[in-house]
């Protein structure tokens, strides 16, 4: 399966989007090149080859790195939902966040 990917500027509108929309917290990264790296890495078939494996790896990390200032636990679900919702796939498939 062709997988369209998440991309940094992406992630990064996603964050401000989510930070906004929740209520407020603060804007800006801390060490944006681990979330990049790891967007990139997820791109390699050989070690994540299904999207279940890819999108596991990018909320592991996205917990683990702290890559953005405000880390609420909404922002990672928002990421994830926002790199699942591209691939295409019927909406069941899509419903990362239990409530949506």
């Amino acid at each position: 399966m062709n997988y369209v990917y998440l991309t940094i500027e992406q992630a990064i509108e996603v964050h401000a989007l989510t930070v906004e929309k929740s209520g407020g917290g603060t804007q800006g990264a801390l060490e944006i090149e681990k979330l990049e790296s790891v967007l990139e890495h997820i791109q390699n078939d050989n070690y994540y080859p299904t999207l279940e494996e890819k999108l596991a790896h990018l909320f592991f990390c996205s917990c683990k790195f702290h890559c953005f200032e405000d880390g609420k636990q909404t922002n990672r679900h928002h990421t994830l939902r926002s790199n699942a919702s591209q691939q295409r796939l019927p909406e069941k498939y899509r419903r990362i966040h239990p409530r949506s």
